[in-house]
């Protein structure tokens, strides 16, 4: 019979790329409630980040270091509380948690 290419190939684990090893980030993502200030926290694994790299100004020059500073800027988020009735808004914060090995820009 013919044999099937793909029948070969070992089953990777559900999620788990190669690159995995070298180029993921993992991110922990909160969401803090502004009128309650209850806060709940996810983490998250990235494998790559869209990040600004072109010059913000004539007189400021965009830098790696300011781009991510930028992507993890708190930013405010219109979403529901799970805690209190009036809660129509969150700051949502990423910190890393792990780094990648490596990092292409």
């Amino acid at each position: 019979g013919e044999s099937n290419a793909l029948a070969t190939t070992a089953p990777q684990e559900c999620g788990v790329l190669p690159t995995d090893d070298y180029f993921h980030l993992n991110v922990r993502v909160c969401l803090k409630c502004e009128s309650c200030g209850y806060s709940r926290s996810k983490d998250e694994m990235y494998r790559h980040l869209s990040v600004d790299v072109g010059e913000d100004s004539a007189l400021d020059k965009c830098t790696v270091e300011r781009s991510l500073k930028q992507f993890f800027q708190p930013e405010k988020r219109e979403i529901k509380c799970e805690k209190c009735e009036l809660g129509k808004t969150a700051i949502q914060t990423m910190e890393i948690i792990s780094c990648p090995k490596a990092l292409l820009l």
